[in-house]
């Protein structure tokens, strides 16, 4: 479910309950709101299939987050993720080592896609290898 389709949910769910507890709005008036809402959800989804930069408009586009082990921080300062968001992701993946990360994608709806290759198996470690490097030296 992208941005767009959870909104229009709300806000169906929200005329829904305003016809049914709202003494002053009459279920025709709660039906025409409703049916005006799917016709816009409609239109705009036509629109968002047949035009790539319309869907782009609606639903935003995937960002690369990490690239080849390294953090693209202007990348996650415009999307408003943190390292450890994104190390979260890796590790949910199972893999310790950020340098094994081939990419790691924020999609449409907010998840983070984590692609990498399995090299470097044994080695372990929960941080990448700046800090790691830093730590032996201390």
């Amino acid at each position: 479910m992208n941005v767009f389709d959870f909104v229009f949910v709300v806000a169906v769910g929200s005329v829904f309950a305003g016809t049914m507890i709202e003494k002053d709005v009459t279920l025709l008036e709660g039906l025409v709101a409703l049916t005006t809402l799917v016709v816009i959800q409609t239109v705009l989804a036509s629109l968002a299939a047949r035009f790539e930069r319309f869907e782009v408009l609606l639903n935003g586009e995937p960002t690369l987050l990490l690239s080849q082990g390294k953090f693209l921080h202007r990348a996650m300062k415009k999307e408003r993720v943190t390292e450890e968001e994104v190390r979260a992701a890796i590790r949910e993946q199972g893999i310790t080592r950020v340098e094994d990360v081939d990419a790691v994608v924020i999609e449409n709806d907010g998840t983070l896609t984590v692609a990498y290759s399995r090299k470097n198996r044994g080695a372990s470690s929960l941080v990448d290898a700046k800090v790691h490097d830093h730590d032996a030296g201390s």
